[in-house]
């Protein structure tokens, strides 16, 4: 039923989203009433803006008027309205300034990808990660040998439920930065590495009446 819940949920956890991005007093719209009166858009809208304020340039901002006022604001339903809102976070989760589109690849040539490449961000795992024992993440180290089922079914319904297109996005990624190759030989520890600390953080995370609501939306959606 709801597509591309990944990125979503994975947003939700790092930007930690508490309510909607807007003042929900003055809200002056049927979209707007429908956001403030239901939690999932809470946290979608306020998701979004984390994002987008992340990553916003004049390209962006316009393209952001626009989404709000041709596609957000013609929503009817509060299904109509998540289904645009997880469409709009994984675009803007993807997105890379346009300045950044036209760098040259200086790799491109190269034959032989490098695995031990040096990270551009300590807290941003990378592909090389996974060729160890264990993947570091928020302090914690995660098996990349085997996958942990000590959780309750409805952590690991969860976790089920995302990995697919987790894999998608690493595979995506491998490929772009010229890694397919290493991709398909770690595969199998990424898949266990990405499990583990995927359904470790929903665990955590699971008493919040909003991430359980996230959870059930994605186990139905993939049933």
């Amino acid at each position: 039923m709801l597509k591309s819940t990944l990125v979503l949920t994975l947003s939700i956890l790092t930007f930690n989203a508490h309510g909607a991005s807007f003042d929900c007093s003055k809200a002056s719209t049927q979209v707007e009433t429908l956001i403030c009166q239901t939690s999932v858009l809470n946290d979608l809208d306020s998701t979004m803006a984390n994002i987008y304020r992340s990553k916003v340039d004049s390209s962006l901002k316009e393209s952001q008027k626009n989404w709000i006022k041709d596609v957000r604001n013609n929503a009817q339903t509060v299904d109509e309205l998540t289904k645009v809102y997880i469409e709009r976070v994984k675009f803007l989760s993807e997105y890379s300034a346009v300045e950044n589109k036209n760098e040259p690849n200086l790799n491109a040539s190269e034959n032989k990808p490098r695995l031990s490449k040096t990270k551009k961000n300590s807290g941003k795992l990378e592909l090389s990660d996974f060729s160890e024992k264990f993947i570091t993440v928020d302090g914690m180290e995660y098996s990349t040998q085997h996958r942990e089922f000590n959780k309750p079914n409805f952590i690991l319904l969860c976790t089920e439920s995302i990995m697919v297109d987790l894999m998608n996005t690493w595979k995506k990624d491998a490929i772009k930065n010229n890694q397919a190759s290493e991709f398909r030989q770690l595969k199998e520890n990424v898949y266990n590495g990405l499990w583990n600390s995927t359904a470790d953080k929903l665990e955590s995370q699971i008493t919040n009446p909003r991430m359980k609501a996230m959870c059930e939306l994605m186990i139905a959606g993939n049933r």
